[in-house]
């Protein structure tokens, strides 16, 4: 699903990004990128979204090799990825059913696909009684599931999570996780970015850790360590 072969990012300023990683992740894996401030973690989500280049390497995501891909193929090659952020992005000015919606609106799917398609994630969400709501008027919990609701309505072969859970509670946190489980058991590919050490540890899935911006940790079924 996702090679990287001895992929560097060098920024123009000389700082290092990721040097020489190589990293394989199958497709319906549930993995974890974990590191301190600096050691990577932003520089690898943005080469997978192609919003940046690497210096060195390749990058192939299903069976493309974005490393060498077009301009003009990039947003079509987004639409296979999810992507969640820790400040959830929504449109202020938009209610639930629009915030979801706009990830088929984007690419011009008919009205009646749209108002067919959302009630059912809507209802995956737990957002039945949300969707007129406003983002002003939604718990954290609640806005981080209107933008996976939005992540997710294309059906994207890969989720990538950005600090999902960095402006939520605890309980809330681990709700959001659960949500994330679910949605990967149906066979979608999920890369989390976090920093929280307890959901890590407890969880147990794959952990790709960084430092420095390499890789000094992988591990099938692990924790997060110092």
């Amino acid at each position: 699903m996702i090679i990287l072969d001895n992929v560097t990012k060098i920024y123009e300023n000389s700082a290092v990004g990721i040097k020489n990683v190589n990293l394989k992740i199958k497709e319906g894996e549930f993995v974890f990128i974990v590191g301190n401030t600096g050691s990577g973690k932003s520089t690898m989500l943005r080469l997978l979204l192609k919003e940046i280049e690497p210096t060195n390497g390749t990058i192939v995501i299903g069976d493309k090799n974005i490393t060498r891909m077009s301009k003009e193929k990039i947003p079509y090659f987004r639409r296979q990825l999810g992507v969640v952020f820790q400040d959830f992005k929504l449109f202020e000015n938009k209610t639930v059913f629009e915030n979801v919606a706009f990830a088929m609106k984007v690419i011009e799917e008919p009205s009646k696909n749209i108002r067919r398609t959302v009630p059912n994630v809507l209802s995956t969400m737990g957002l039945e009684s949300k969707a007129r709501c406003y983002p002003k008027q939604l718990s954290g919990g609640e806005k981080q599931r209107t933008a996976i609701g939005r992540a997710i309505l294309n059906h994207p072969s890969i989720l990538l999570a950005d600090e999902p859970t960095g402006n939520l509670d605890p309980k809330t946190s681990w709700d959001i996780m659960k949500v994330l489980e679910e949605i990967n058991s149906n066979g979608t590919t999920i890369i989390v970015v976090t920093h929280n050490q307890e959901i890590v540890n407890s969880m147990q899935k794959r952990v790709i850790q960084l430092q420095d911006g390499r890789v000094i940790r992988d591990v099938v079924k692990g924790g997060y360590k110092e």
